[in-house]
């Protein structure tokens, strides 16, 4: 029997579809999350919009590089907390032998694991599209940095997934995975910054100058920060961050190949194939994983 199924018609992905779109709670998660964000938005532009009912622009871009920075740092939180046990919560509930035996591919199953489980948080992104539309109305954001915003939360979002995915193939537990997802995405987040912060001291201590925004170093870790990336888009000209290399697109690719390559990992380690020649090895133990 094939084990290759098209990916819309992947039994695991219609069946976490609905049993994560059905649920009572969804609409009201996005409901809450739109109506927060949106009071949030209009509450801004209230307090700082002139006495005469005018709204400047810089206020209105300031408002949109906040929202996105926000948004990219509950996302950090967020994503790995869904994706990082979805195959060691089969794994611990004795059902994951019984998946492997169905006529599919580990790829696809692998595969509609991710999709599925990044599905609500890309359908918060888009839905909110409208609010940072009603931000672009009031001048002060380009549309091409709206579509650069949107585009690097959907990169980052794939690549926190995968990586959850991938940690959750790796490892027996669903609670050391979440930890070494949530461990992982800190060290990008936290790591990078501190190591620039180095490079800058020992700049000034050695070369007696910091290190200028354009060389080669400053732009290889500055390229793989969300943050930094997120804000070259609106400062990078005026920071001097797309010299050589431009960051964000740098960012874009980098990303989105190491989500390819932690998802084809994750089919590999979770293969019958592998696992059956691991257990008949010799001396290697009969069991569950």
């Amino acid at each position: 029997m094939n084990r290759r199924l098209p990916i819309w018609d992947h039994p695991v992905l219609n069946k976490e579809f609905r049993q994560r779109m059905r649920i009572a709670r969804t609409p009201w998660i996005i409901f809450l999350y739109l109506g927060i964000a949106g009071t949030l938005i209009f509450a801004y532009m209230f307090l700082i919009a002139h006495p005469a009912g005018v709204f400047h622009p810089e206020g209105s871009r300031f408002l949109f590089i906040g929202l996105s920075i926000i948004q990219l740092v509950l996302l950090a939180f967020v994503v790995p907390g869904l994706t990082a046990g979805v195959i060691s919560g089969e794994r611990e509930r004795q059902t994951l032998s019984v998946l492997l035996t169905m006529p599919l591919s580990s790829g696809g199953i692998i595969l509609s694991k991710w999709i599925a489980a990044l599905a609500f948080v890309i359908l918060l992104i888009l839905s909110s599209l409208p609010l940072y539309a009603s931000v672009f109305l009031f001048g002060g954001v380009s549309p091409a940095e709206i579509l650069y915003t949107i585009v690097h939360l959907l990169v980052t979002v794939c690549f926190w997934g995968a990586l959850g995915v991938f940690f959750s193939t790796l490892v027996r537990r669903t609670g050391v995975a979440m930890v070494t997802t949530y461990c992982t995405v800190a060290m990008i987040m936290v790591f990078l910054p501190v190591a620039l912060f180095f490079i800058n001291q020992f700049y000034e201590r050695f070369v007696d100058r910091p290190p200028s925004p354009s060389s080669l170093i400053v732009e290889l870790l500055s390229g793989l920060h969300p943050v930094m990336t997120q804000l070259s888009v609106f400062y990078g000209e005026m920071a001097g961050m797309n010299g050589g290399i431009d960051i964000y697109w740098m960012y874009v690719a980098v990303y989105a190949v190491l989500s390819a390559v932690l998802l084809i990992a994750a089919s590999h380690f979770l293969s019958p194939v592998r696992r059956k020649k691991k257990s008949s090895s010799p001396g290697s133990p009969e069991g569950d994983s």
